[in-house]
């Protein structure tokens, strides 16, 4: 595989994972660089016949990049949901928008392992396995992350 394919096919979803964790677009373009240098130093060891794995392999140097960005910087991550950011109508923009802070405090309080399936899954849309490929991790395990997330999200909200 060419690195220019790579590049071209990967570049959108590189700045996505590193914005994602960075929350600022100057050092996720920083954590972009890096992961393009490190895949270009690593691309003979990037097995093409599975396009999956191609791209597990980008997302993984992509979080890593930015998490290393992360700790030069001594930076927080923060995480975001994209379904706040598809308000369609404006009243509803503040009853969002409180939900919004709401769901971000408690999902920053989450481990370190909940947050990354959490943004793997419900930001960059990869599926279980994908991310219990990238996370090195069994699907089970994954898929037992989400729901004891999503079981402590629930019930801080219906306590309130």
């Amino acid at each position: 595989m060419k690195f220019s394919d790579l590049y071209y096919g990967y570049k959108d979803l590189v700045i996505k994972v590193t914005y994602n964790i960075l929350k600022d677009v100057y050092y996720a373009e920083d954590a972009s660089q890096v992961a393009w240098m490190n895949i270009a130093r690593n691309i003979n060891k990037i097995k093409t016949d599975n396009l999956k794995m191609v791209k597990s392999f980008v997302i993984c140097v992509a979080k890593n990049a930015a998490y290393n960005e992360l700790k030069k910087n001594k930076k927080h991550a923060v995480l975001e949901l994209k379904e706040y950011f598809q308000i369609e109508y404006e009243e509803d923009y503040i009853a969002k928008r409180e939900e919004y802070i709401l769901v971000r405090k408690a999902i920053l309080e989450f481990p370190e392992i909940v947050r990354d399936v959490f943004c793997l899954h419900y930001i960059n849309g990869l599926k279980v396995r994908e991310i219990a490929e990238v996370l090195n991790r069994t699907q089970s395990s994954i898929k037992s992350i989400l729901r004891r997330g999503r079981i402590r999200l629930e019930e801080l909200f219906t306590k309130e």
